[in-house]
């Protein structure tokens, strides 16, 4: 026994682990996880296992992922045209590499998201469509 300035607690002896430690999967995260939005500006959560993944994707399917992602995302490809803003400014669409190397600091660019960019070429398609009518 041991001896503390006001109580005495017993030594327990050390006894090995009964079972092996499980390696994690070589597939997916391992646990805790911290999982970051695509969708929406919403501060990372620490998922603590695959259960917590699952039923935040069940809710709100395909936005939220680790880092590095699973999946490139839309935005973070390097392919023209895009927006940029800045403010008090109206926004300018560029088209080429040297245009957007002579934008100032100030200007940043717009993340669009690939259901943005779906629409936007539906409806052109559909405004091209009933001109050809």
């Amino acid at each position: 026994m041991s001896t503390y300035p006001y109580a005495q607690y017993p030594q327990v002896p050390a006894q090995p682990p009964t079972q092996p430690p499980t390696q994690p999967p070589a597939s997916g995260p391992t646990f805790p996880a911290v999982y970051y939005s695509y969708k929406s500006i919403a501060p990372p959560i620490v998922m603590q296992n695959q259960a917590m993944v699952d039923r935040m994707n069940a809710m709100q399917p395909g936005e939220w992922d680790t880092v590095p992602p699973s999946q490139p995302a839309a935005a973070g490809r390097d392919d023209y045209p895009k927006v940029f803003y800045n403010v008090n400014i109206e926004p300018r669409i560029i088209t080429s590499n040297e245009e957007e190397t002579t934008l100032g600091t100030d200007w940043k660019q717009f993340q669009l998201s690939q259901d943005v960019i779906e629409a936007a070429q539906k409806a052109l398609k559909a405004k091209a469509a009933a001109q050809a009518k």
